[in-house]
């Protein structure tokens, strides 16, 4: 064998040994019927999978009739996984919420920074905690009667609800279609930091719990 073929076929080896073999993604995910009829699969829910260091390496599948999905041959790494509902649907609140507790991947994979926003979030926060003080109160003589205090927190409740709503109208479109999160009242979305090992399967479940409506 000569020198050059030797050569060729060590830095073949020596490249194969340093590449990383790709892991596995699995999971079910369910949502609350009611009290009665109980978990549910929460089929044709829509799964993706972004690289929190490569734009390029994506996956997307969908939940089968029992709620499962299934994602193989993942390179080794860190990821956010998005997984839209197919039966719930979250408040405007809860979307913002959900947006805020994963600001920095979200930031790092879509390039949309929910920060520049606290101000206005802040402000909604306000509201919501002035709503639950409301609910929670036991001061009959504040609000004079039972009927006066739940129009108090019914109204706050709306208004804080309607600039969560309005809030989320603003957000850049590329954004809103890359989620699927087009209004206010839309469907549940899960995110989650996930790290993918090699030769391994990880697995993500998913609580939808009940729909909003």
């Amino acid at each position: 064998m000569n020198r050059k073929l030797l050569l060729t076929l060590l830095l073949v080896s020596i490249l194969t040994s340093c590449t990383k073999k790709p892991g596995t993604l699995t999971g079910n995910v369910y949502w609350k019927y009611n009290d009665y009829v109980g978990n549910k699969p929460d089929a044709s829910s829509k799964v993706n999978l972004y690289s929190i260091t490569d734009k390029n390496i994506t996956f997307e599948t969908s939940t089968d009739v029992a709620g499962n999905y299934k994602i193989e041959e993942i390179p080794p790494g860190k990821y956010l996984l998005v997984i839209r509902s197919g039966n719930t649907t979250d408040s405007p609140k809860d979307h913002l919420n959900n947006l805020s507790n994963h600001a920095i991947d979200i930031k790092t994979v879509f390039g949309f920074d929910i920060q520049t926003l606290k101000k206005e979030i802040k402000e909604i926060d306000n509201l919501e905690q002035e709503y639950q003080d409301v609910l929670v109160s036991e001061d009959k003589g504040t609000y004079e009667s039972l009927t006066r205090k739940i129009d108090k927190y019914e109204k706050i409740k709306k208004e804080f609800e309607n600039k969560s709503s309005n809030l989320i109208s603003k957000f850049p479109s590329d954004f809103k279609s890359k989620i699927d999160l087009y209004s206010g009242y839309d469907k549940s979305l899960h995110f989650a930091n996930i790290e993918i090992k090699e030769q391994k399967t990880t697995n993500e479940n998913v609580d939808f719990g009940i729909t909003y409506r």
